[in-house]
């Protein structure tokens, strides 16, 4: 409400070994070699304004045999009235665009894609417009790469990890 106090409550919940999340050496009874486990907030918090509509999600999914990207945008509320453009960018230009009803995959094709590797970790800019009545009603800047892991038999017939078909 609109000036009247508010009360923020902000949790951690953090179950150590005994949940589903990824860990390192962080047991909750250590033995051997001492790790102290982490408790409470270990990253900035903050709270920012959000219109009624916003962007809530992006999630994107690159093919390097087709050139493609599939982005997945969700919104706080998924309608027919509201649209989302993408726009993949590359030092500053536009190479591919995309339109769609929020909530649906947006396939973006990007021609000679330049993948993402650790000799040359490239990553693609990208700008997300949630639109209602041609209003921009939200807006987030992400960025991606172009990679593909994979399995391969080598001439020995042993299975080898692959990064970008190599």
């Amino acid at each position: 409400v609109p000036g009247k106090a508010q009360k923020l409550v902000v949790r951690v919940w953090d179950p150590v070994d005994k949940g589903f999340q990824p860990r390192g050496k962080q047991v909750e009874t250590p033995g051997g070699i001492w790790y102290t486990s982490v408790t409470g907030i270990w990253q900035t918090v903050w709270i920012e304004p959000v219109a009624e509509n916003f962007l809530e999600q992006i999630k994107t999914n690159t093919n390097i045999d087709r050139n493609t990207v599939t982005v997945h945008v969700r919104a706080a509320e998924n309608t027919i009235h509201d649209w989302v453009e993408v726009n993949v960018l590359e030092n500053n230009k536009i190479v591919a665009t995309g339109k769609g009803i929020a909530g649906n995959d947006i396939l973006l094709g990007v021609p000679g894609a330049k993948l993402w590797s650790p000799e040359n970790p490239f990553l693609y800019d990208m700008d997300v417009k949630l639109t209602r009545n041609g209003k921009e009603i939200d807006r987030v800047k992400s960025y991606f790469g172009f990679r593909k892991i994979s399995t391969k038999r080598d001439a020995n017939g042993v299975v080898r990890m692959q990064l970008n078909n190599k």
